[in-house]
């Protein structure tokens, strides 16, 4: 008989009694099943190894390679003979071979690091690191054995462009220069006394200039070249500015009135009021003169209130078009615009509202414009007729727009539509609600929600699923995920499993399913529907349920 739960019990009735005459069906049958038994694999319960391979013997004691233990590995073996320590790292030095070098915190840190930038920053690196030396371009100068610029260098202007320090007392600086046709010399010591600073040029090896904080010293004739000589041996003031090129504007004090030149404040305000007298037209002016003239690109007057929290404005010229612009803070930089004038066509643009209380007149289109542009309205008061009276539309109520074809300034017209924000009526029938819904005998849902619709109309849950929902339409014979309610055929084995019972299916191979060995289980519930035999195989059908 078999084995319950790994214990072997002998056959009812194989026992002898004393004194009684061993029967021969049962002795013989308890001894053929000894024999059964011992060329059986015994089980593991029983200290054996449930199997008659070695694979399966693995297997069932939980040591199955490459699922519950790892095989042998030749890379594997020489890491373990490593002799690991802080700050260490792995790495190979033949095929499966290793062994350990040194890892600093500090490098780790750069180990760490996603890009080339990153570990720039972990070193401290300047921004010439990704230079290359070189002569010119964007490049780092490179200095030759001798410490001289290995090519000509070019510097940009700056303030200062060259500077030299040094703290040595009585130590020279100079710059100096040499050519075929001669050399010059600038440097700053001190004078003959060693009380002050003396900054010299020389050239070709003759003393130019001296300069000293309160004096300077010209060896030669000053000239600005042909026609621009300055001379400092005029009779008078007069003569001198004459020869400085001075202005009339020079003799001229700051001031805020009379004949002053106006004065600004550090912020380029006007230090107080200004007045500009009227002027008389010129050539073309026929409007009476230019009082204020601005030229420049996108000319513009800036008006600032400074009684309080209000907004601030700012009129400008651009592109053919007058702007007005409204700034809700002191500096201008952050503006709307109100108005817009093409200076060409005459067409206005309104980004506000726009009031007309009496009858007025426009030339050309005017147009309020939505988000793209200019965000506004116009408020014409009571209505807007078109030519004539054939149509007008009006507002008889707050919140409500009315649309009287054919005329009918009046009580209620024919064809008359009136929209207000929650309904839409039609010659006096109301053929929108927002509180309204079509109900299904007149064509809708009666729901403003899909999931009502739906319920409504007697969908069930089938409705919102896709065919992936419904069926497996996939070809992968390893596949162990499938719809609820799919259906699949699994090997019996040696069970007998009740009817609807729940029960693991797995993947049995790639040419179908069963319910024993040890492969991939089905996702989900499965449920024993009834079975079948063939050729003395047992097999179930097995439905998905959950």
């Amino acid at each position: 008989m078999p084995r319950t739960g790994g214990v072997y019990s002998p056959p009812a009735g194989t026992k002898g009694v004393s004194n009684t005459t061993i029967q021969s069906v049962p002795y013989n049958a308890f001894v053929d099943d000894l024999t059964a038994d011992a060329n059986a694999a015994r089980p593991v319960t029983a200290g054996g190894t449930g199997s008659t391979t070695a694979s399966g013997a693995r297997t069932a004691l939980g040591l199955a390679i490459g699922t519950n233990v790892q095989a042998f590995d030749a890379g594997l073996q020489a890491i373990a003979g490593l002799t690991t320590a802080a700050d260490r790292m792995i790495y190979t030095t033949a095929l499966d071979v290793y062994a350990t070098t040194a890892l600093t915190p500090f490098a780790r840190t750069i180990l760490d690091d996603a890009t080339a930038a990153a570990a720039r920053t972990t070193l401290e690196l300047g921004t010439a690191a990704v230079k290359n030396t070189g002569t010119s371009g964007d490049a780092v100068p490179l200095l030759n054995a001798a410490n001289t610029w290995s090519a000509a260098q070019t510097i940009a202007a700056a303030q200062p462009i060259l500077t030299f320090t040094d703290t040595d007392t009585g130590v020279d600086h100079s710059i100096s220069g040499n050519s075929s046709v001669g050399g010059f010399f600038i440097q700053v010591d001190q004078n003959s006394e060693g009380t002050a600073s003396v900054l010299r040029v020389d050239v070709r090896g003759s003393q130019k200039l001296a300069i000293t904080s309160t004096a300077a010293e010209f060896s030669v004739p000053i000239a600005m070249g042909t026609n621009h000589a300055i001379s400092f041996a005029g009779t008078g003031a007069a003569t001198t500015r004459t020869n400085l090129g001075l202005g009339t504007a020079a003799t001229q004090n700051t001031g805020t009135s009379g004949a002053n030149v106006p004065l600004m404040n550090a912020a380029n305000t006007w230090a107080a009021l200004q007045t500009v007298a009227n002027a008389s037209g010129g050539a073309g002016d026929t409007w009476g003169g230019r009082l204020l003239h601005l030229e420049n690109f996108a000319p513009g007057i800036y008006f600032q209130d400074n009684s309080g929290s209000v907004n601030n404005g700012l009129l400008n010229v651009d592109s053919n078009l007058l702007r007005i612009w409204g700034t809700p803070n002191t500096d201008g930089t952050s503006l709307t615009e109100h108005f817009r004038l093409n200076i060409s066509t005459g067409a206005a643009l309104f980004g506000g509202t726009l009031s007309v209380n009496s009858a007025v007149g426009f030339g050309s289109t005017m147009s309020v414009t939505g988000a793209s542009t200019l965000t506004g309205r116009v408020n014409f008061g009571e209505r807007i007729v078109s030519t004539g009276t054939d149509a007008i539309i009006g507002t008889a109520s707050a919140g409500q727009v009315i649309l009287r074809p054919n005329g009918g300034d009046g009580g209620f017209t024919t064809g008359q539509i009136v929209v207000t924000p929650t309904t839409f009526t039609w010659n006096g029938e109301t053929v929108y609600h927002s509180g309204n819904v079509v109900p299904v005998a007149d064509g809708g849902t009666g729901s403003t929600t899909a999931s009502g619709a739906r319920s409504n109309l007697g969908l069930g849950g089938l409705a919102v699923m896709d065919v992936t929902g419904l069926f497996y339409t996939g070809s992968s014979v390893s596949n162990t995920v499938f719809p609820v309610g799919s259906i699949v055929f699994a090997s019996l084995g040696g069970t007998r499993p009740d009817l609807n019972s729940t029960t693991t299916v797995r993947l049995s191979g790639t040419t179908g399913y069963s319910i024993e060995g040890a492969e991939a289980a089905l996702s989900g519930t499965w449920r024993h529907r009834g079975g079948y035999t063939v050729s003395g195989d047992r097999f179930g059908i097995y439905q998905r349920v959950a």
